[in-house]
């Protein structure tokens, strides 16, 4: 108890372990607003009646591709004029019927923003999954005269369709369909969760308790000041680190990275306790400088080096900040 209450007060007295502190509370989430204002805006559908078959089924096939699904045709087209969506699709109430009828002329309406920065890119997948909902109707008509009906056409391709045995469509932007505010926030936000742990477990933690160490090795010995002096002082400092980064999360919303910012720390942790048992100390700084420099240019908040450099690939899985990646999930 007496060698807690000790590391305590050492940990309480050191200016740099408090900014690092506040900086994993606050920084984070930050980011994790940046992330969110620099992503390109998607796209969007109005699906005017849900119980349509058809409409239905396109409008699966738009949630697929990343669009969003809006309540209403009004708050669509204001959203696409302030530029907060790249276009929409409005999805009549009696799709199936037009279809139904041949009446494929103006069946869909697609609506694009005058800034817009990938409007070809949600028009084709628009394209692709109308082609997707209006192929089996090409296809009876063609077979009419065999006895074959409609619903078993449609049924046909549907199975085709699911079980990979027909048309494919897959486009992809540089930073993933998939909600891309959300995802390019929670990429903002490991990065910087990662970089920082980093840097905090080792500046604030392994660097000045391996100095005091080497201080108290003379008087004590270097294996029991190592059990009085590191041991107590790194589960202190971790965990005020970990609380940190917990509080994070829970300002950012994304309460599902509590436990993988818990075991990436604790990985952190083993690795600079492993390093300390190394001799020397100016060497460290400058592998964990050059670690935290390269964890930062091939971290994927921007573009994916892996994509240009598949060498980048592996090497970035050698770097510590980006366990946080691994455990979480996003690589």
């Amino acid at each position: 108890m007496k060698l807690l209450l000790f590391s305590l007060k050492k940990t309480l007295r050191t200016p740099i372990y408090w900014i690092f502190l506040l900086g994993l509370l606050l920084l984070p989430p930050l980011f994790y607003q940046v992330g969110r204002q620099t992503a390109p805006p998607p796209a969007a559908y109005f699906l005017a009646d849900a119980a349509d078959p058809d409409g239905a089924l396109l409008a699966g096939h738009l949630a697929d591709a990343g669009f969003l699904s809006y309540p209403s045709e009004e708050s669509l087209r204001r959203d696409i004029s302030l530029g907060r969506l790249e276009g929409g699709v409005v999805i009549p109430a009696d799709l199936t019927a037009r279809l139904s009828r041949g009446e494929y002329k103006e069946s869909l309406c697609f609506i694009t923003s005058s800034t817009a920065l990938l409007p070809d890119l949600w028009q084709n997948h628009t394209a692709a999954a109308l082609l997707a909902v209006y192929s089996p109707y090409i296809s009876a008509d063609i077979l009419k005269d065999a006895d074959i009906s409609e619903a078993e056409m449609k049924a046909a391709y549907q199975e085709m369709m699911t079980t990979g045995q027909l048309f494919h469509f897959e486009i992809s932007t540089r930073d993933g369909i998939l909600v891309p505010d959300v995802m390019r926030s929670r990429r903002f936000f490991l990065g910087a969760m990662g970089l920082l742990l980093f840097l905090a477990s080792y500046f604030c933690i392994a660097a000045p308790l391996g100095e005091s160490v080497e201080e108290m090795a003379l008087r004590l010995g270097k294996g029991r000041a190592y059990r009085s002096l590191y041991v107590p002082g790194m589960l202190l400092r971790g965990l005020g680190l970990f609380l940190a980064a917990a509080g994070a999360c829970l300002i950012a919303g994304e309460n599902r990275y509590i436990l993988p910012v818990l075991g990436t720390l604790a990985a952190m942790l083993l690795f600079h306790f492993l390093l300390g048992l190394l001799p020397g100390r100016k060497w460290k700084d400058l592998l964990i400088f050059f670690i935290a420099l390269f964890s930062l240019a091939l971290s994927p908040m921007y573009v994916d080096l892996s994509l240009l450099i598949p060498l980048a690939g592996k090497l970035r899985l050698l770097l510590p900040p980006v366990w946080l990646w691994l455990l979480a999930g996003m690589l």
